[in-house]
C-alpha cells in the first residue's frame, strides 16, 4: 500500500498546478515511505526510493535527480559509518533499514534477516532447478500444485513450507516464478505483450513528460514495470499490477490519439 500510494503521489504532484496542492502531495509522499519502512520490507524501501529517481528522469529534472542520488549516498554513508543507529528504531523499521548497511563481519546488524535471507534463497535455488529439469520445463515450465490445507502452514517444518511455496509457485522471485512456471516461452510472451503495449507509451512520455492524465497512467505504467524488472530476482510474483496498468497506459493514449486531430 506504501508503495501505491507513492507512486499515485508523485504522479499527481507533476498534475498539481498550485503550490500548496503539491505540498499535500510531497505530504504524501513521506508518508508513503513512512508506511514502506514500517512493512519491513528491504527491497519495498529500495524500490520507494527507485520510483522518486523515475519520477525525477522522466520528468527530466536531472538536477532533483543527482540530488536524489546525492542523499540516497549520505545516508548509506551515515548508516555504514555507525551502523548502530538503526538499533535506536522499532523492530520493524530496523528489518527495513538493514537494507541500508552493507553486509560485514564486523557488525550483526543483519542477524535479524538472516532467515528470510536463507527462506529466499532456497527457493530462488528451487525455482531455478525447477525450471532446468529438462528441455521441456525450459521451454514451457511446470504446472502449480494448490495447497488442500493452509491452515496448519506456520506449524509445519521449515522445508515442509518451502515445498508447499515450491509446489505453488510462490518463489518470492518474479523472474524464478514465471521461467519456473511458465519457461522461456512464457517470458517472451509477456516481453512482446509489454513491448507492444508501452512502445508508443514510453516514447511519448520522455517527449511530453507528466502532463495530463494519460500520461500519469504512462509513467504509472513504466514506473512500475520498470521497477518488477530491477528488483524481480529479489522480489515479486507475476507481473500482474504493471500489466494491468500498461493495459490502462496503452488505452489512455489510444483514445488522445484518436482525438487529437479532433482538438486540433
Amino acid at each position: 500500500s506504501g508503495l501505491w500510494v507513492l507512486y499515485l503521489s508523485v504522479a499527481a504532484c507533476s498534475l498539481m498546478p498550485r503550490l500548496i496542492s503539491k505540498l499535500f502531495y510531497v505530504g504524501l509522499i513521506l508518508l508513503a515511505f513512512g508506511c514502506v519502512a514500517l512493512g519491513g520490507g528491504r527491497a519495498g524501501l529500495a524500490m520507494a526510493a527507485g520510483i522518486l529517481l523515475m519520477w525525477a528522469f522522466w520528468q527530466k529534472k536531472f538536477v532533483l535527480l543527482i540530488a536524489v542520488l546525492s542523499g540516497l549516498g549520505v545516508v548509506l554513508g551515515v548508516f555504514n559509518a555507525n551502523p548502530e543507529i538503526i538499533y535506536k528504531f522499532p523492530t520493524r523499521f530496523q528489518r527495513t533499514f538493514s537494507i541500508l548497511v552493507f553486509k560485514s563481519p564486523f557488525q550483526d546488524v543483519h542477524a535479524i534477516v538472516e532467515g528470510s535471507n536463507e527462506w529466499h534463497y532456497e527457493l530462488m535455488k528451487r525455482g531455478y532447478r525447477k525450471w532446468v529439469d529438462n528441455p521441456l520445463t525450459i521451454l514451457f515450465g511446470n504446472r502449480v500444485v494448490s495447497a488442500r490445507d493452509m491452515s496448519s502452514f506456520y506449524q509445519r517444518t521449515y522445508y515442509e513450507r518451502v515445498q508447499i511455496a515450491e509446489n505453488m509457485a510462490a518463489y518470492e522471485s518474479g523472474l524464478w516464478t514465471i521461467l519456473a512456471t511458465l519457461g522461456v516461452v512464457g517470458f517472451i510472451l509477456y516481453f512482446s505483450l509489454f513491448k507492444y503495449l508501452l512502445g508508443p507509451v514510453i516514447r511519448s512520455l520522455w517527449r511530453h513528460k507528466i502532463t495530463d492524465y494519460p500520461s500519469a497512467f504512462a509513467f504509472l505504467a513504466v514506473a512500475s514495470i520498470s521497477a518488477w524488472v530491477i528488483f524481480c530476482w529479489v522480489a515479486g510474483h507475476f507481473p500482474s499490477e504493471p500489466l494491468m496498468l500498461a493495459v490502462i497506459a496503452r488505452a489512455a493514449y489510444d483514445d488522445q490519439q484518436e482525438q487529437a486531430p479532433c482538438i486540433s
